[in-house]
């Protein structure tokens, strides 16, 4: 039985140059941001939320791929949270243009609460689900 480290790894064969860039861009963002999020937590998280400029990047990516990358990324990233994926997806989703929102609030696991961030764009969630 194949580990799942390798399983995952193996998912990247079938994928294009452009998107093993993405993943590997990704994978250095999300790394950074947990670095950072281990080191200062609140002022992380306050400079991320403050960024509004947008980047358009030349090479386009549907925000469901952008997305993907993140999550993908994260399986590498020791503790990669769902606050580090929000931010690193709001970074990610900035770079190419795309507006989002992070939340951060609580949620209920087994009657009790625990912190808890989740992404918005056009209004709806688009990482970390809210249910």
């Amino acid at each position: 039985m194949k580990s799942k480290v390798v399983m995952e790894l193996s998912k990247l064969r079938g994928l294009s140059r452009r998107e093993k860039r993405l993943i590997f861009s990704a994978w250095l963002l999300m790394l950074g941001l947990r670095l950072s999020l281990w080191l200062n937590p609140s002022q992380t998280i306050h400079r991320i939320q403050r960024r509004s400029a947008f980047r358009h990047n030349v090479v386009h990516f549907p925000v469901y791929q952008l997305l993907w990358a993140i999550q993908f990324s994260s399986f590498f990233v020791p503790r990669a949270t769902c606050l580090a994926q929000g931010l690193a997806a709001k970074v990610m989703l900035s770079r190419f243009g795309y507006d989002s929102k992070l939340h951060l609030g609580v949620a209920k696991e087994d009657e009790h609460f625990e912190a808890h961030a989740w992404l918005t764009h056009h209004g709806q969630v688009i990482l970390g689900d809210v249910g």
